[in-house]
């Protein structure tokens, strides 16, 4: 529906769709009670936690899709059907969110923990649909919500359908925060773009995105293998190009290349 002019979009009315984890995004303030949705894939080859250290097929596909500015997906009418349907959804959804137990994570007030969460203030959130488990092998499987909160689960594809078709289709994952500040940072865990929805009794709290784009400087091997980029250009010497620039076939040359800098 056309790229983004800079500044913020109300996610409550407008669906956002940018690559995330390239550029820099906020949440603005607002009052009211304010729900948001972020719809993204998870990045699975970034996942590998075992000395695995492969290349997911499925999100090399997704990475290499063709890159666009921030943009507008889709936008509520301002009458008719289609914002009744949307509107009715959205408080039965609201409704089934009454009772289901968030993960909470109260104020990070120590200036060390505060630097690696997106969230400065307290956040209320749920992940439905594919995660990947810590510890554990790499492999697709249900968030904990997806199968302890089914009708939510229902009800929030169904309100992202009715407001973006195919999205649930295009996206795997979905996160619902409620009442959740989030300061200036990129979402690197995802892979391609990702989807911004809001809805709730709410007013302002637009999300507020950089242009600039972004791009990790690790070659593949230490991206992969969970190496901060100084680590990598300074303590090894690489000089591979940006990794995200990697073409498919590439990629699967270079991961051999992993467990030497082990």
């Amino acid at each position: 529906m056309g790229f983004l002019p800079y500044g913020a979009a109300d996610t409550k009315h407008d669906a956002l769709e940018m690559w995330a984890n390239e550029h820099l995004h906020r949440t603005l303030p607002w009052q009211g009670d304010r729900y948001a949705i972020v719809c993204f894939n998870c990045d699975w080859t970034q996942h590998d936690r075992l000395g695995l250290h492969w290349v997911d097929e499925r999100t090399e596909e997704i990475r290499n899709q063709p890159y666009f500015l921030p943009r507008i997906a889709g936008r509520i009418p301002s009458e008719g059907p289609i914002k009744e349907s949307i509107e009715s959804l959205e408080k039965q959804l609201i409704k089934s969110l009454e009772d289901v137990k968030w993960t909470v994570r109260e104020n990070l007030a120590a200036d060390s923990i505060r630097k690696q969460s997106k969230y400065t203030e307290r956040s209320e959130t749920l992940y439905f649909g594919e995660l990947v488990k810590a510890f554990k092998p790499k492999e697709r499987s249900n968030s904990v919500a997806t199968d302890t909160y089914p009708l939510v689960y229902s009800l929030l594809r169904m309100y992202i359908e009715s407001r973006v078709p195919e999205a649930t289709r295009k996206y795997r994952t979905f996160l619902i925060a409620k009442n959740s500040y989030c300061t200036w940072h990129r979402d690197r865990h995802n892979a391609g773009p990702s989807l911004f929805l809001g809805f709730g009794d709410y007013t302002e709290g637009e999300v507020e995105v950089c242009h600039e784009r972004m791009q990790t400087m690790q070659c593949h091997a230490c991206r992969t293998a969970g190496y901060p980029v100084r680590k990598c250009r300074e303590g090894f010497g690489h000089t591979a190009p940006n990794w995200i620039n990697y073409r498919y076939e590439e990629r699967k040359t270079v991961t051999a290349h992993s467990n030497e800098i082990q």
